[in-house]
């Protein structure tokens, strides 16, 4: 059988016609004496795919047996709660501290303005100036009222022993009638007597001489206002007529008229060391040194500053350290600044005598006792 009929056997109908058409085609298209092309590789059939794997079953899965409750424990002592825990205490809270006191507001002239014909001839007033020379010290006496005035030309003790006009340096100066009990006497303004007519020398006045300090009134005609130290330093007496106290801060403040026995144990020559506001007499009326003791002033305190030490200089005016100490000492006193309806005698009962020693420990008793009293209320 030719390659035709075997064609036609297997491609039946007029497929296989048109398959010869087109061999004959391609063999027309030979060039004779070519060798038809040599016949396509055979395609080899793909690699069957191997089996895969069988995949095993999974393990049937056990069931697990349920847990059984633990019993219950057998009843007994109840357990003890554990105790509260206890809140811890906040940290104290520092409370603000309190304004600072306002400064006492009170009635004072002017420096330098002395009473009208009290100061000398050749000058018409004090040293004017308002410079504070010792800005920080404290006022000199322990407690308030007190009035800085004249003790010469304000009633005074030697109205009753002197004519109502004295001499000084050949001029002839008025003198007021009037006990030194008078209501006037303890009364504000406060007077700048720095300068007033004496016969001490002083070169910051305009005569070169005059008053060295200024006279304080207690706040009533009693003896128990007690004079103290008005800032630290050591204190010295001479006499028994006056202390001085050499303070750290490079003044002298010197005291006059202090009471005896004084109310430190310090004797003539002697020093101690004191801080301000330490208690060191009573202000009264003596007014000589040496013994007997003379008691021919007013009641009152002259005080002095003075720049440097004793020798070879000037006091200084201690007018506007005064006022300004006195401020302050009304801004932590308060209330007791305002004048005594009952000023009292401005004698001593026994005629002139110092006061007894027990006498003078009841007003420190209750000097201490107030002061106890005051540090206390503070605390709280």
């Amino acid at each position: 059988m030719n390659f035709a009929a075997r064609l036609g056997a297997a491609i039946p109908g007029a497929t296989a016609a048109a398959m010869l058409a087109l061999l004959a085609a391609d063999f027309a298209g030979l060039k004779e004496g070519e060798a038809p092309p040599p016949p396509a590789p055979p395609v080899e059939a793909p690699d069957e795919p191997e089996p895969a794997d069988a995949v095993e079953p999974d393990e049937p899965v056990v069931p697990v047996e349920p847990i059984e409750p633990d019993e219950p424990d057998e009843p007994g002592d109840p357990a003890e709660p554990d105790p509260p825990v206890e809140p811890e205490d906040p940290e104290p809270v520092e409370p603000p501290p309190p304004p600072p006191p306002e400064p006492l507001d009170f009635d004072h002239d002017a420096p330098g303005q002395l009473i009208d014909g009290t100061v000398h001839v050749q000058a018409d007033e004090g040293v004017t100036s308002p410079v504070v020379i010792s800005p920080d010290m404290r006022f000199p006496m322990l407690t308030g009222p007190a009035y800085a005035n004249s003790q010469l030309f304000m009633p005074n003790w030697s109205w009753e022993y002197y004519p109502h006009q004295g001499t000084i340096d050949g001029v002839r100066y008025p003198r007021p009638q009037g006990p030194q009990y008078s209501a006037e006497n303890f009364a504000y303004p406060w007077l700048d007597n720095f300068c007033e007519i004496r016969t001490h020398t002083n070169t910051r006045c305009g005569a070169s001489i005059g008053h060295q300090g200024q006279d304080i009134r207690p706040g009533a005609c009693w003896h128990n206002q007690a004079a103290v130290a008005v800032t630290s330093g050591q204190l010295r007496t001479l006499s028994n007529f006056s202390v001085d106290l050499f303070g750290d801060d490079g003044m002298v403040y010197r005291y006059f008229h202090l009471d005896r026995p004084l109310l430190v144990d310090l004797s003539p020559g002697e020093w101690v060391d004191v801080e301000a506001g330490d208690l060191i007499g009573f202000v009264s009326n003596v007014n000589r040194s040496g013994a007997p003791i003379v008691r021919d002033t007013s009641i009152h305190l002259h005080f002095e500053i003075w720049e440097g030490d004793l020798s070879g200089s000037d006091p200084r005016s201690p007018y506007t350290s005064l006022v300004e100490a006195y401020r302050w000492l009304g801004a932590e006193d308060a209330g007791n600044h305002d004048a005594f309806a009952d000023i009292g005698d401005c004698s001593y009962p026994d005629g002139g005598l110092t006061p007894t020693r027990a006498e003078v420990q009841a007003v420190l008793e209750a000097a201490q006792a107030a002061q106890d009293a005051q540090e206390a209320e503070d605390a709280e």
